[in-house]
């Protein structure tokens, strides 16, 4: 009887060991995350792997740099002549040798052999060095050494194509990672032009496959620069090409471009220099439609993946300034992408949440884009509006506030206004779940620091965040470049 309760009782306590110890040994299970890459990510090749190979887009630097002293004596011939024809045909070839390799037809195909590396895959799978340096730079790197490189994915695609073509290769990819990885979810972290690839995905395939989604500075409302631009109201604006100058002399010293730019502000007081932006503004309104017939939309104006980056508010007009009216094979194309998807976004991702994916927003400003755009006086990320990249929050102006009268727009109970007095993201599409950052650019993140750390606590959240949830991660943060380091703005 003895002998039987001592084996009852080391039974039981076998039973208890293996009952706490199984836990230990059990596989931990890590969602797979996806990247999808932005615009660039990988450059744009004529004659790939011939002899000839080149890199045609972004153009090398030389490229431009070189054209330069041939410009300088029709520029200062036309400011004697104001004889814009003869100018135009002085500048545009020069123009063209840079534009030409990335032409298309009016079917939206290239016209030369140019193509764009869309090597998608795991960073355990792929080891070239230019792979990671240029598709997933220091984030993706960050998040392959946290979730483990066979766990961490880049998705890259030909920019220049319709995005809606783009997400069904998306969708095609999630299915394999998930297959691969025995598993039913995936997480976005969806960068730039990325998030509108995300949209398309969103639309047609909904959001079953996913945990996460991160939009990080996002174009999934579009570009204010490209709804200007190809709306034909381009013009310089001279504060903005003096902030520019500054950031440029600068660096990423935001003490020492305050300093310039209060110098730059007195010259713009002074108006000295008002002459040559009419000067300016003279030339663009001369030009424009030569430059846009003979160069911009046989290029840009031909990839529906670029016109799909136009705020939909501005979709027409763009379509009607670009075609005259004119329906082809490209608009087709990006009809059914603002009928289906980009006149829907918000309704897309509340669609989203509401089934229980968890969602951020990462949003940047401080920096200014390219001076050459009607509403280039808006606060941006240095690319794209942060207007845009918000979700519509509301910002003051490149050296202004919203002023010291004013009221939060959305009285929601909680506060969304920036210390700073610039930001109010009470009026954007999700002010709960949309963190902002000063003085941070496009996509620059770092390895080193805590800008990383950011989007991976967003990206592996097991329920959704606000922006309440966390003192290192509030919703307004400034970033350091010399201590690499996001802290709670004041």
């Amino acid at each position: 009887m003895q002998t039987s309760k001592r084996i009852a009782s080391l039974c039981l306590a076998l039973l208890l060991a293996v009952a706490f110890l199984a836990p230990c040994f059990a596989e931990s299970k890590v969602t797979p995350i996806i990247m999808v890459t932005g615009m660039n990510a990988v450059p744009l090749v004529k004659d790939q792997g011939t002899d000839q190979e080149t890199v045609v887009w972004a153009p090398p630097a030389e490229a431009i740099t070189s054209k330069i002293p041939q410009l300088i004596w029709p520029t200062i011939s036309v400011m004697f002549t104001r004889n814009w024809d003869k100018f135009m045909d002085a500048v545009l070839p020069l123009v063209n040798e840079v534009f030409e390799p990335v032409r298309y037809t009016e079917l939206g195909k290239t016209l030369y052999d140019v193509t764009t590396d869309t090597m998608s895959g795991s960073y355990a799978e792929n080891h070239s060095s230019s792979f990671l340096n240029e598709a997933g730079r220091d984030l993706g790197q960050y998040l392959a050494d946290k979730v483990g490189a066979d766990n961490m994915y880049l998705f890259i695609y030909d920019w220049r194509q319709d995005l809606y073509q783009v997400a069904q290769e998306l969708n095609t990819f999630v299915e394999q990672v998930k297959a691969d990885h025995h598993c039913d979810k995936v997480d976005f972290v969806s960068v730039s032009m990325g998030s509108v690839v995300t949209n398309c995905y969103l639309a047609q395939f909904g959001c079953d496959s996913l945990e996460n989604v991160t939009l990080v500075s996002p174009a999934f409302t579009g570009l204010s620069l490209l709804g200007d631009v190809f709306c034909g109201r381009v013009c310089f604006k001279e504060a903005a090409v003096y902030r520019i100058l500054a950031q440029v002399m600068a660096g990423h010293d935001t003490a020492k471009e305050e300093k310039i730019n209060k110098l730059f502000g007195i010259l713009l007081k002074t108006r000295l220099m008002a002459p040559l932006f009419r000067f300016g503004d003279t030339m663009v309104e001369a030009t424009k439609d030569r430059v846009f017939a003979e160069t911009f939309v046989e290029s840009f104006g031909r990839m529906p993946g670029i016109l799909e980056l136009i705020p939909a508010a501005k979709y027409q007009e763009a379509k009607q300034f670009l075609y005259h009216g004119e329906e082809n094979a490209i608009t087709k194309l990006t009809d059914r992408y603002f009928e289906q998807v980009g006149s829907h976004v918000e309704e897309i991702y509340k669609g989203i949440q509401e089934k229980g994916v968890n969602f951020a927003i990462i949003s940047c400003y401080g920096r200014q884009s390219a001076p050459v755009y009607e509403n280039s006086d808006n606060q941006s990320d240095g690319i794209i509006d942060s207007c845009n990249t918000s979700g519509f929050a509301t910002f003051a102006k490149h050296g202004a506030t919203l002023g010291s009268d004013y009221k939060q727009a959305v009285d929601c109970g909680h506060n969304h206004l920036s210390g700073d007095g610039i930001v109010d993201v009470s009026t954007a599409m999700f002010p709960e779940c949309t963190w902002i950052i000063k003085h941070f650019e496009h996509f620059n993140y770092e390895y080193e620091g805590n800008s990383c750390a950011l989007v991976y606590w967003l990206t592996t959240r097991t329920e959704q965040a606000t922006v309440f949830d966390n003192p290192e991660f509030p919703q307004f943060m400034d970033y350091s470049y010399q201590t690499h380091m996001l802290t709670p703005l004041k």
